[in-house]
């Protein structure tokens, strides 16, 4: 790992908000570094960034591609108390990340369930939520990878249809922008959360749902469930309507396709 210091006045706007920013020019994974600081006593909000990762892992253990072109970040969140409704904070991540991007992309930016960002149905952004506990503390790691200025031959290495930011927006923002707009959408959403719970952020996310109305499948990686989908609730839980009437699902993910159902090595999130 090559660690790197930050660039004059390049992260200014937001190094008083976290207790430690930390930056790589390529890493294993943002996340798994994250951890390893939770378990060594890190204490308070911290931040970690890196232009590239070799060991980058998505959801159910998947391969997370992560080649330079990419934005890949891990937030460290410290929780005093039980935490009410933690997946919901993947859905309050995609939101604010969501909220970020669409100051620059021309093109209307929507949500998979549970963490992603589709810009044309292709996948533009995603997060990896993980908790992690040490001692008596508790801590949230928000793992966001975005697809900022792909190469064609990085794109056709993944296997999905992907886009990145540069595609969408008129020019291309310093990537300092784009970290700076993430973190303070970021931190203030979860301080949000904290306070009110998932209910505040359930008609935005319904509002962007792009299989909202469609028939879907979900799966959690040992069954799958199909049905109509009808957005989520203030639960953050999914609601699918099928033959057998409607139900909530609270983990899993709606499948990009049969690929996604039958496993791969292969994928960016």
């Amino acid at each position: 790992m090559s660690q790197y210091p930050i660039g004059p006045n390049s992260l200014d706007q937001i190094e008083p908000l976290f207790s430690q920013i930390r930056l790589f020019k390529e890493i294993d994974s943002t996340n798994d570094e994250a951890r390893r600081a939770i378990k060594s006593g890190v204490s308070g909000i911290n931040l970690i960034i890196a232009d590239s990762q070799t060991g980058g892992r998505g959801r159910r253990g998947r391969t997370w591609v992560s080649p330079a072109g990419g934005l890949y970040m891990s937030f460290i969140f410290p929780f005093q108390k039980d935490l009410i409704q933690p997946q919901a904070l993947s859905l309050v991540a995609a939101i604010s990340v969501k909220n970020s991007l669409e100051e620059w992309s021309m093109t209307p930016i929507k949500l998979k369930w549970p963490n992603d960002l589709l810009v044309e149905g292709k996948k533009l952004a995603g997060i990896l939520l993980e908790l992690e506990t040490s001692g008596k503390n508790n801590h949230v790691v928000f793992g966001i990878g975005v697809n900022y200025l792909l190469t064609v031959d990085q794109k056709v290495k993944i296997d999905r249809e992907v886009t990145d930011l540069n595609e969408h927006a008129e020019s291309i923002p310093a990537r300092e922008r784009v970290i700076t707009k993430i973190c303070i959408d970021l931190l203030n959403n979860v301080r949000e959360f904290v306070g009110e719970g998932f209910a505040p952020f359930k008609s935005v996310w319904n509002e962007s749902d792009h299989y909202l109305g469609s028939s879907v499948v979900v799966s959690d990686g040992k069954s799958q469930k199909s049905g109509i989908s009808l957005g989520v609730n203030d639960g953050a839980e999914l609601i699918i309507e099928s033959d057998s009437g409607k139900e909530l699902i609270s983990s899993g993910e709606i499948a990009f396709g049969l690929r996604e159902l039958v496993g791969t090595i292969n994928c960016d999130t």
